[in-house]
């Protein structure tokens, strides 16, 4: 079976629902470089990120690449730029 992924492209300071509900986070690529850092969480809104569902957290002026995750997500995935970010983020819908 082909797999499919989905993307969200996020270019600004934000907090981002990539996803709501189960999904398999793959990927996040950093673009460009951020001058801040990049949170990942297993959270459907920004409201119900913090420490608890944190996956990680990629550092400020961390280099350009992929960073590979492989990670089940119960809630759902949102990414949080605290500056100006240019990240692509890839995952998969459990259906």
């Amino acid at each position: 079976m082909k797999r499919i992924f989905e993307k969200t492209h996020i270019a600004t300071t934000s907090s981002t629902v990539c996803v709501g509900g189960q999904a398999v986070l793959r990927y996040v690529t950093v673009n460009t470089t951020a001058a801040g850092t990049i949170e990942v969480y297993d959270a459907a809104t920004v409201a119900t990120t913090g420490t608890i569902n944190c996956v990680g957290i990629l550092q400020a002026s961390v280099l350009p690449g992929t960073f590979r995750y492989d990670c089940v997500m119960s809630r759902g995935i949102t990414v949080i730029a605290n500056t100006a970010s240019d990240i692509t983020v890839s995952y998969e819908r459990n259906n």
